[in-house]
């Protein structure tokens, strides 16, 4: 068996106290030590601009024109050539700090009217990143063990798209693409080592991790609707089907594909003959009003509509309505008050409207597209609702829209 310690050591021996480490992947950061080189701001904007670019294309010999029309597209200096030496002078200095020169003239070359960045003493996490994939993608066959456990350190190192948020430049792009591509395959290739495994649960969280980063990948959907269902989560599957491919048809107008159905007709021959189970997927416009939840699956669909929404730079609101009891109510009692506000919840509100029992006492509600007046609106309405019908003394029920902080905990939890 291979020393999985050893294939570790391949993309981490040059990750040493005062070598220069660089974060890519969901956060661009310079480190050496404990010390942070890269710091946010107007007068050094630019600056960075360049070095993303450079690491964007390390080891490649940049000329002068290549990088002053793709990092400075918009400038229109006097001597261009003499900005960019003076940009790479101070990026230098930068990334120099209080080591030897020597130590780091080496890093940015310049050489026949070409820049270059010199990674050889550079930890890199797209180059770490990539030395896991490729050494457990070897391994994978003859090693599953090995190959599993390259497989989740590349995965650990994926925690968002290249230089997400911090350029939009059309060079990152392709390369941003290429590396999204490689941790669907770096999923993908451990879901099906997993599953040989038969291990489910893991599966099921690689499959979250992923769709909090890119929510609309078929495949991952398809490996998550399978893991629920040998996990014995059959209804969990069915409406995550339903979610998931109301999702695709609302963002792209497409119905769902032949491998969804072919895995939607695989669950239904594993439900039990209960017709009220069953759902026509060539006709799920007949299932009326919202979708209830259990709290893991709402959590999950909120991550999604977050991660989708911060693209449009848009919030998703939501609701939450509390039940307020006094002791004269038994616990029996009260299950069968819950179950019927859920019903009436389920009733008042539109499909595609997700809930869930978040706790005993508290429900919440996520109502794609609203605004926050509208959802309050709403929220007053189906509490009018539940007060006309459970006209019960002991019992009383409040409405309100969870703040940001209030968000991000249920995310986190």
């Amino acid at each position: 068996m291979v020393n999985q310690s050893n294939n570790l050591k391949l993309c981490n021996s040059q990750k040493e106290e005062n070598k220069l480490q660089i974060y890519t992947l969901g956060r661009f950061e310079v480190i050496r030590g404990n010390q942070m080189l890269y710091e946010k701001s107007s007068r050094s904007k630019k600056l960075w601009e360049l070095f993303k670019y450079m690491i964007t294309y390390k080891n490649k010999n940049i000329s002068l024109d290549m990088i002053h029309e793709n990092v400075f597209p918009d400038e229109n200096y006097e001597n261009p050539k003499n900005v960019l030496k003076n940009s790479v002078y101070r990026l230098r200095k930068i990334l120099r700090a209080n080591q030897p020169s020597d130590n780091y003239n080496n890093i940015i070359l310049f050489s026949d009217e070409c820049y270059k960045l010199n990674s050889n003493d550079i930890w890199i996490d797209i180059d770490c990143f990539e030395e896991l994939f490729n050494r457990a993608e070897e391994l994978k066959k003859g090693s599953a063990h090995d190959a599993v456990t390259l497989y989740r350190e590349a995965i650990a190192l994926y925690t968002g798209d290249y230089l997400n948020g911090y350029s939009n430049m059309d060079w990152v792009v392709p390369i941003r693409s290429y590396y999204k591509r490689l941790y669907l395959q770096c999923c993908l290739g451990l879901i099906a080592l997993l599953e040989e495994m038969n291990n489910y649960k893991e599966v099921l969280k690689i499959c979250e991790e992923f769709m909090t980063i890119e929510p609309y990948e078929e495949e991952i959907h398809v490996s998550f609707i399978k893991a629920l269902a040998r996990n014995g989560q059959i209804k969990e599957a069915i409406k995550h089907y339903e979610y998931c491919t109301s999702g695709f048809y609302r963002t792209f107008g497409i119905k769902p594909s032949e491998k969804l159905k072919q895995v939607y007709d695989n669950l239904k021959k594993n439900t039990n003959q209960n017709n009220s189970n069953k759902i026509n997927i060539y006709d799920t416009d007949k299932t009326r009003g919202a979708f209830y939840c259990k709290p893991q699956t709402f959590k999950s669909i909120v991550q999604l509509e977050n991660r989708r929404n911060e693209r449009k730079g848009e919030e998703v609101l939501i609701g939450s309505i509390v039940l307020k009891v006094e002791d004269c109510i038994d616990s029996k009692h009260l299950l069968q008050i819950i179950e019927t506000i859920k019903q009436l919840i389920k009733d008042d509100l539109r499909k595609g409207d997700i809930f869930t029992l978040w706790m005993e006492n508290e429900l919440l509600l996520m109502l794609p597209n609203l605004s926050k007046s509208q959802l309050q609106n709403i929220l007053s309405r189906v509490v009018e609702h539940i007060r006309k019908i459970l006209k019960l003394e002991g019992f009383s029920v409040t409405y309100r829209c969870l703040t940001n902080t209030e968000k991000t905990k249920i995310l986190q939890i």
